[in-house]
């Protein structure tokens, strides 16, 4: 069949228009993608990424303040070194941490320039992220440096389990510490290694050795002051220091149970270092503390197991409630002892203040077994003095126990 000449025109017309439209909608599309196009010719395309950080849409000239805007981000990161005891805070700025801006910016408007027309017209339509990874840069010597200085910051000096005298002259039990010591070349290099997994978590074990240190279960018993006794003496003459050198030789002292105490053997000898002169000997004065621990001992109910007295009597205590001690160059002549009778051992606490010398003994709090003690000094007459030890629980006098009988053959020397 053939085509007349009138049908020939109609598809002719069809044909011509059809080409008209799609030459019409071919010269859209293209003015179109040439305007898409040409509005990211200064800014960055859509879903382009710098690892998290959204650079999409951004002009080309911000682009370099961007990247150090996020490099300060990235800086203000906290990582918590630690020791599993002690955390120490740097930020990621402290550690030295930056990032390659100039090298990362140059591949970034690389990228966006080397874009071909199509691929341009994709990115723009296409929710495919593009993601620039920053690398982290470090500088080995201000690692180094970092952890050198941090080393006497977190090394401890390790401690057995030991007594405590705090400012308030309470006694506590200290627990025992144990030692640190920051290895820092170990540390150093999982110091790296927790870079280069671009700080993977916000925590940092720093790397040293360890060493544990003994508790004294026995020392942990002493809880309570079970006896105290105080004299007066002049401060201001040097006698006064011979009674603080013994205070100070005494305190701390520790007698555990059984143990028997020796005056001597931990003030004496009296011409050691620390005694002075005063009147014609070396070491005047160490009897009053003597005779302050003597009365401690007896309030506290333990064993006296020697005492000698004075050929007078003294000022700064009742008559019969002294005790001497005397040494001659290293030998000891004259002593005072007490045995611990205790379950539990003493502690013994020594100390002066404002011309008044203490001694307080401390022990478990059932040391005594609910037992309190007084002394009691009866003149005989004739500088004769009869002393006595009362007992008491639960407030009731249980005992009288006369502990000495002094005669004093001077009359009172100083």
């Amino acid at each position: 069949m053939k085509l007349d000449s009138k049908n020939k025109k109609k598809i002719l017309l069809v044909l011509t228009i059809v080409l008209i439209v799609f030459l019409f909608v071919y010269i859209f599309l293209v003015s179109y993608s040439l305007t898409l196009t040409n509005n990211y010719k200064e800014k960055m395309y859509p879903n382009v990424y710098i690892n998290n950080y959204n650079i999409s849409n951004i002009k080309i000239e911000q682009l370099k303040s961007k990247i150090d805007r996020i490099e300060k981000n990235i800086q203000s990161k906290k990582i918590i070194f630690t020791t599993g005891k002690k955390d120490y805070e740097y930020s990621l700025l402290d550690l030295g941490i930056t990032i390659d801006k100039d090298k990362m910016l140059k591949e970034i408007k690389k990228y966006h320039k080397s874009l071909s027309y199509s691929e341009k017209i994709s990115k723009i339509f296409s929710e495919h992220k593009k993601v620039f990874t920053y690398k982290l840069n470090y500088n080995e010597e201000h690692l180094k440096k970092l952890i050198t200085e941090l080393k006497p910051k977190v090394d401890i000096e390790g401690k057995n389990g030991n007594l405590f005298m705090d400012s308030n002259r309470n006694l506590v039990y200290q627990e025992a510490v144990a030692s640190y010591s920051l290895d820092v070349d170990k540390t150093y290099q999982e110091l790296i290694k927790f870079i280069k997994n671009n700080f993977k978590g916000n925590k940092f074990s720093l790397v040293g050795d360890i060493n544990d240190y003994k508790e004294s279960e026995l020392l942990k018993t002493i809880d309570t002051k079970v006896s105290t006794y105080s004299t007066e003496y002049n401060r201001f003459i040097s006698r006064g220091r011979n009674l603080e050198t013994a205070l100070n030789y005494l305190d701390g002292t520790i007698i555990n149970s059984g143990e028997v105490f020796s005056y001597f053997k931990v003030a004496g000898p009296y011409h050691k270092r620390g005694y002075v002169q005063y009147g014609k000997m070396v070491g005047n004065g160490t009897c009053q503390i003597a005779t302050t621990i003597y009365n401690t001992t007896l309030l506290a109910g333990v064993e006296i197991v020697e005492r000698h007295k004075h050929q007078a009597p003294m000022t700064y205590v009742p008559g019969g409630q002294d005790a001497t001690v005397v040494s001659s160059g290293n030998a000891n002549l004259l002593d005072f002892k007490f045995k611990n009778t205790y379950k539990y051992p003493i502690y013994i606490s020594a100390f002066y203040g404002n011309g008044v010398a203490t001694i307080e003994f401390w022990s478990n709090s059932n040391a005594k077994e609910g037992k309190e003690y007084k002394v009691e000094s009866v003149s005989l007459g004739n500088r004769t003095y009869q002393t006595y030890l009362h007992t008491y629980q639960n407030g009731v006098e249980i005992a009288k126990k006369p502990i000495a009988k002094t005669y004093y053959p001077k009359t009172v020397i100083y």
